[in-house]
């Protein structure tokens, strides 16, 4: 796996990509109280665009893994291929495989639902 920033200081601008508003608003108001700043989208295409239109491309990516249009790993495979990739981790409420998860290109931690802000944080510090 390639070398990612990791979030060592607040800050840092972070991408959530969720269908689901009340998850979009509970990630992006905890990564806020850590002291950094969120961007939140309501699918992988809209993910995807607002990583290749930015200005300043976003150190981490929370992905739902299950969304619409793409989904969580459809998006992480696109950023895989980006020369400054930003971390990428799946969100998932699912019986998922988390070390298959972590082995998908792009793929760089899973975080599963239902996280604890103690989760966050460890996903964060990464």
């Amino acid at each position: 796996m390639e070398d990612v920033p990791s979030l060592e200081t607040a800050g840092c601008h972070i991408l959530v990509a969720d269908d689901d508003e009340d998850v979009r608003d509970t990630l992006a108001a905890m990564i806020r109280h850590l002291g950094h700043r969120v961007q939140v989208e309501v699918d992988g295409a809209a993910a995807l665009r607002a990583v290749l239109e930015a200005s300043v491309a976003p150190r981490l990516v929370l992905l739902d893994i299950a969304m619409p249009r793409l989904d969580g790993l459809q998006v992480a495979a696109h950023l895989a291929a980006l020369p400054a990739r930003p971390r990428v981790v799946l969100v998932t409420g699912g019986a998922v495989d988390c070390a298959r998860m972590r082995d998908h290109d792009g793929v760089d931690d899973v975080l599963l639902k239902p996280w604890t802000f103690a989760d966050l944080q460890r996903v964060l510090a990464a």
